[in-house]
């Protein structure tokens, strides 16, 4: 009995993650080219520990005024989207707690879910979408029209570049909090699903303690 119940603990349960986002120099131009994005962007890619073969990289930068990021999905098929269920297609998630308030396990209004969707049958054009949490009061939405997004096809799937500027990340200050709560998941239909943190069963989607922990650098 006990070997069993030491078996169904993920490896990602035994870490916690820790890593810089390096500062942009100026607010990027977004064309959806992955060739532009430096590799000093590229984000831990921890799903080997899930025993999934990584099948994306993924991007993150900061500036003054806001947080870039950027997706290159390979999955060998264009992205299939369903807006209406948007974790049943192809997607890309975000969370960003600008204070990193790890020790709540649970949202605070300084957190926030958004979701990226490629271009595809059922969407004329690449769109982000957020997720209500715990805590963010009714009327206090951010304002998606703020948020610049390009994507794009590649020779072995698709392109997402987002930049979420400060007006729609409540909190975010890296002058006074250099540190935040980040994490990724990306949804593909042909591969599954590509975690930074532990998979949805652990509810890491409500769950901030999970996320990786970032400092802002300026290097």
């Amino acid at each position: 009995m006990t070997e069993s119940r030491l078996g169904d603990i993920p490896l990602k349960a035994c870490f916690s993650f820790s890593f810089p986002i390096r500062r942009l120099p100026e607010i990027p131009e977004l064309t959806a080219e992955p060739v532009t994005w430096p590799d000093r962007y590229i984000l831990p890619a921890t799903s080997s520990l899930d025993g999934v073969e990584p099948f994306a990289q993924v991007y993150a930068g900061w500036h003054e005024d806001g947080i870039w990021v950027a997706f290159r999905v390979d999955q060998g098929i264009p992205p299939l989207p369903r807006p209406e269920r948007f974790w049943t297609g192809d997607a890309c998630e975000v969370w960003i707690d600008t204070r990193d308030s790890r020790r709540a396990h649970k949202p605070t209004r300084y957190c926030h879910h958004f979701y990226l969707l490629p271009e595809g049958k059922r969407v004329q054009s690449p769109t982000v979408g957020w997720v209500r949490m715990g805590q963010t009061p009714k009327g206090e939405e951010p304002d998606l029209l703020r948020v610049r997004i390009a994507g794009g096809a590649t020779d072995r799937g698709y392109a997402l570049e987002a930049f979420f500027p400060a007006e729609v990340l409540y909190g975010y200050d890296p002058v006074e909090s250099p540190v935040i709560g980040f994490c990724y998941n990306i949804c593909s239909v042909a591969k599954g699903r590509m975690h930074l943190s532990l998979s949805e069963g652990f509810r890491v989607h409500e769950d901030p303690s999970m996320w990786a922990s970032c400092r802002l650098v300026d290097e």
